[in-house]
């Protein structure tokens, strides 16, 4: 059976300028909301790549802060993941401190995902 790529949010049908095959119609929906100038699609486009950017900034953090000596468990990392998804699909700010690193997300004004990181490094001494 012969898939047509439809944009699953105008139904439009997209033209195969790659002749891609597809297993599903899920699959060649999938591929017409990729290439649909919809708002809808193209707010999708930009909310996927955003979740895309989301998984290599957080896995890449620990690289940020190598002279510091952070380490992020993969359960950390996961749940970093999970505050970013929350605040594209909820549009809110987020903070989460876990010294000596405070990471933030929130949106832009473009619908984009904005990630602050601030490392503070503070020295105590009892003399």
């Amino acid at each position: 059976m012969k898939y047509q790529p439809e944009c699953k949010f105008c139904h439009r049908l997209t033209m195969n300028v790659d002749n891609q095959e597809f297993n599903s119609q899920e699959e060649a929906s999938e591929y017409g909301t990729l290439n649909c100038n919809c708002e809808e699609a193209k707010a999708n486009q930009v909310k996927l790549k955003s979740i895309k950017k989301l998984n290599e900034y957080i896995d890449n953090l620990e690289n940020s802060f190598q002279d510091n000596n952070i380490e992020l468990s993969e359960e950390i990392k996961t749940m970093l993941k999970k505050i970013g998804m929350h605040v594209l699909e909820q549009d809110c700010i987020i903070s989460y401190n876990f010294p000596p690193l405070k990471i933030s997300f929130s949106l832009n004004k473009n619908g984009n995902l904005v990630i602050s990181t601030v490392f503070t490094e503070s020295k105590k001494t009892q003399l």
